[in-house]
């Protein structure tokens, strides 16, 4: 029961201000500390989202350090603290950034490339990807094609002892329905635009993810901290706008843990074999999902999840097997696990770094069996899942699950990259939106 000063207290309260403002002057300091206590959460959210955006690119490619961009975006915040009661608006204003940011930026990108330079605004992975798509329009396998001659040669590489030898040159470590997606956008976009840019690839699937934040999350405050952390996360913007095609894993894996909770199995199974055929990060899925249909195999989940699963992987992956399957597991697997003389170096952050600082490992050239720590340590996690969820599995834990299992494998991994930690911070963060209802920003 409340005490006799605390009533005293309420009734001075304006009674048409919403509840948790203060009334007192904004000077004085208990004002300002109720100001900053009823403000919403998402709004320094939104803030650091910008703030740390224009930070990271304020020596960077085109508009996205001019000094109107910079002030348009600063005024979407101060904009967004005023309409901090309105979630409709917020959401709007979260929509304007997206808008003005992610497509109109990208699409300033592929004109100024477009005029200038093939080499120019994107990196060497995605030039990578356009070119094999290329390769498979006119017949050749992109996994046993060397690309020294094409316009990967023409992307500037320095590694971190100075190699300036790009070792994409002589292998292609994406799975093969990445390029099959670059192949149909190249005969698509050159036919009605001139031009391909693969990151039209990529703001069509940006827009999938999206429309899933909407589908999953309705009109909410759920939705709107997806936005943020998620659709407007710098990082991952970052990323996603210089060339690494990661928004077409997270969009496929999404829109399939979405259709298995809501028991849509069938269309569940097409979009996980269509993440696995796109890329390695989908495969440590898998165990999290047989170990889902092991505990629903009475409600016919091995037929009707893992079989169309496995059938689309499968058309996806065996005409490649058949046509050179040496050469698809040299460069999908022997590439990235350094067990080649042209293989990946050791790079950036991450286990790796650290046994090359150490001196166990002599440079970022050498060999180290990577694996027996990844296959320890993630051996180790799946069996303490098992025990932990042996019982009941749900949809959330397959998502917490894969973000663990990432984690680890990624920190043991051979090299570590910027968009790895983008792909891990808003997994994270859906795993922790994904089934927490009770969120209330005020």
């Amino acid at each position: 029961m409340p005490n006799s000063s605390c009533i005293r207290e309420t009734k001075r309260l304006d009674k048409k201000k919403p509840c948790g403002y203060i009334t007192q002057k904004p000077d004085s300091f208990i004002g300002l500390f109720g100001m900053i206590h009823a403000m919403s959460l998402d709004t320094p959210l939104f803030a650091l989202t910008i703030y740390t955006f224009i930070t990271l690119n304020f020596f960077g490619w085109e508009f996205l350090h001019d000094k109107r961009y910079i002030a348009f975006v600063l005024g979407l915040v101060v904009l967004y603290v005023i309409a901090r009661s309105s979630l409709i608006i917020r959401l709007l204003l979260l929509l304007t950034f997206i808008g003005v940011t992610v497509y109109w930026g990208s699409i300033q990108f592929m004109l100024v490339r477009h005029k200038t330079s093939v080499a120019g605004f994107i990196n060497d992975s995605g030039v990578q990807v356009e070119v094999a798509g290329r390769y498979l329009l006119l017949g050749k396998n992109p996994y046993t094609e060397s690309y020294e001659y094409s316009d990967l040669a023409q992307v500037p590489f320095l590694d971190d002892a100075g190699g300036t030898k790009n070792p994409a040159l002589f292998h292609n470590a994406y799975p093969p329905l990445m390029l099959v997606l670059s192949a149909v956008g190249f005969r698509i976009a050159s036919q009605f635009l001139g031009f391909f840019d693969i990151r039209m690839v990529f703001l069509v699937f940006y827009t999938v993810l999206l429309l899933f934040g909407f589908v999953k999350f309705g009109l909410s405050e759920r939705l709107l901290l997806f936005g943020i952390l998620v659709a407007a996360n710098p990082l991952f913007l970052n990323s996603m706008m210089q060339g690494s095609n990661d928004v077409i894993i997270l969009a496929m894996l999404l829109w399939g843990l979405l259709f298995l909770e809501r028991k849509h199995v069938f269309w569940s199974g097409i979009c996980m074999g269509l993440a696995i055929a796109a890329k390695q990060t989908a495969w440590l899925i898998v165990p999290f999902l047989l170990f889902y249909a092991w505990q629903n195999r009475k409600k016919g989940l091995v037929k009707n999840f893992l079989l169309p699963m496995g059938a689309v992987s499968g058309f996806v992956y065996v005409p490649f097997i058949v046509w050179d399957g040496k050469a698809l597991f040299g460069n999908l697997i022997l590439y990235m696990s350094g067990s080649l003389p042209t293989s990946y170096p050791i790079n950036n952050f991450g286990f790796g770094t650290a046994l090359v600082a150490m001196g166990i490992v002599k440079t970022i050239y050498d060999y180290y069996p990577f694996w027996i720590w990844q296959g320890s340590f993630g051996f180790l996690y799946l069996v303490l899942f098992w025990r932990a969820h042996f019982r009941r599995i749900r949809v959330v834990h397959i998502l917490t699950g894969y973000t663990t299992l990432l984690c680890i494998i990624w920190f043991f991994n051979r090299f570590m990259n910027f968009s790895y930690l983008a792909f891990i911070l808003v997994m994270l963060a859906i795993a922790y939106l994904w089934d927490n209802k009770s969120v209330h920003l005020t």
